[in-house]
């Protein structure tokens, strides 16, 4: 129940006091079944409401309470409050069993989107971008603006080379009245939809797809039966540097023996893109993702992962962009980036299949085990 998640959040957030803000309410209209592809018809129950759930929640780069509180919730129950952290960084930091090897896992909470930085005395909002993506997939569109007193719509339209968000009102002071405030984060509203009996699209599944897979991964794993240290970090602002990231490296001790990054493989499995790079099966599995703009992973970690994953569909590719593991290489951590294949990403319309969730989150539960 997503509306029930969206109190949860807000009562962990603001507190239980008579001061809090009106709910952040998360309307379920939101979350879509195609008609013959109810989420619980093809097994994927655990896997599509546990990314729902994250789904939902704003998170944009520097803001990304809402999905830290979203996680602890989903947590909670399972770790029954041992072994959960908040570092400085705002990361979310779990460690479980004990032993002389350290593993960790990490996936980031926060999403590409706005962030307003001027009330215009017309009534419009100036904006920033969070990340990097194309701007006209965030213009003239539908908009969420986070604020104390719950997620105000808006529309983006772009003038003069510029974004600009509008509320519907004609002044400064009546979006003053209404709690907008510079700081505050803006996005398109979040939306999940089921596509066919396997695959799903909505925004922010870079990366909280990676999210869901370490909790559904870590409530597989026995901790008594664990005979090393394994961490799961949900890390912040990794959007816009790694920041998250980089804080965990420098500050987690003792130093991990290897560090697995969950993150997005943006994928040419697409009928406009050239499959001859970055091609990993939308529904094939898992991607090692050997090779990257920041990090090479050696062919002898790459082989003890695919001894593990004995039985689990799992592809090998080489892909743009950078991942959070590669801020622990400098301090002598051995980094092998795991992901799942994706299209259009950092669009309105990311989209996956669920069974790579399914077995992405497998994958790691035996790597915490066996690596």
């Amino acid at each position: 129940d997503l509306s029930a998640v969206g109190q949860e959040i807000t009562r962990r957030l603001f507190g239980d006091g008579a001061a809090k803000p009106e709910p952040v309410q998360l309307p379920p209209s939101r979350v879509y079944a195609q008609e013959g592809a109810a989420p619980n018809a093809d097994g994927h129950e655990d896997a599509a409401e546990t990314l729902a759930g994250l789904v939902a929640v704003s998170g944009v780069s520097g803001h990304e309470q809402g999905v830290f509180a979203t996680l602890r919730f989903l947590l909670a129950r399972h770790l029954q409050g041992q072994g959960m952290a908040r570092d400085d960084a705002g990361n979310l930091v779990v460690t479980i069993g004990k032993g002389k090897r350290t593993v960790v896992f990490v996936a980031h909470m926060d999403e590409v989107g706005f962030v307003i930085t001027k009330l215009r005395d017309d009534g419009f909002c100036e904006v920033r971008r969070r990340g990097g993506f194309y701007p006209h997939l965030y213009t003239w569109t539908a908009m969420d603006v986070v604020t104390k007193r719950g997620v105000r719509p808006a529309i983006s339209i772009e003038a003069d080379g510029r974004t600009l968000v509008d509320l519907g009102v004609r002044s400064k002071a009546a979006l003053e009245a209404m709690g907008i405030a510079v700081g505050q984060p803006a996005t398109v509203p979040k939306e999940f939809l089921r596509l066919g009996p396997h695959r799903a699209t909505g925004r922010s599944f870079d990366d909280r797809v990676g999210c869901a897979a370490l909790v559904m991964a870590l409530k597989k794993l026995d901790r008594d039966k664990l005979d090393r240290r394994v961490v799961f970090a949900w890390v912040t602002r990794e959007e816009i540097g790694l920041e998250g990231a980089d804080h965990l490296a420098k500050t987690l001790r003792p130093k991990p023996d290897v560090v697995f990054p969950v993150d997005t493989f943006v994928s040419s499995d697409s009928p406009r893109d050239d499959p001859r790079f970055a091609f990993a099966r939308i529904g094939g599995g898992p991607v090692l993702r050997a090779w990257d703009n920041s990090s090479i992973t050696s062919p002898l970690v790459l082989d003890r992962v695919r001894a593990l994953a004995d039985g689990i569909p799992l592809q090998v590719g080489m892909v743009g962009g950078g991942n959070d593991g590669s801020r622990f290489v400098p301090h002598g951590v051995v980094n092998c980036p795991l992901a799942w294949p994706q299209r259009c990403s950092h669009s309105r319309v990311e989209t996956m299949d669920l069974r790579d969730l399914e077995a992405l989150a497998d994958l790691v539960a035996r790597i915490a085990v066996g690596y």
